[in-house]
């Protein structure tokens, strides 16, 4: 999850241990003290209070790349050099 945000440039508004809270990228909320983006790094899952989105960091990439979670799977996996699993 948190590699998902670093590749989009994320920046939460607090942070309490694994949890962030901030503004959501997927909605493109504008002010930077909005806390409607809930993420849980131990857990690697997110929720928008706002927009409803909601899932894990696929889900999450998915949204803000507009693509598939397989197509946004195998993009991260380009990003961050790692080799696709292969059927």
């Amino acid at each position: 999850m948190e590699q998902v945000l670093a590749l989009v440039g994320y920046k939460p508004s607090t942070t309490c241990g694994a949890q962030w809270r901030g503004p959501c990228p997927i909605h493109n909320a504008t002010s930077p003290g909005s806390r409607s983006l809930s993420i849980n790094l131990e857990r690697n899952v997110f929720q928008c209070f706002s927009c409803g989105a909601k899932g894990n960091q696929l889900d999450l990439a998915a949204a803000l790349f507009g693509l598939t979670v397989y197509e946004a799977a195998r993009e991260l996996c380009r990003q961050l050099g790692i080799d696709p699993p292969t059927k």
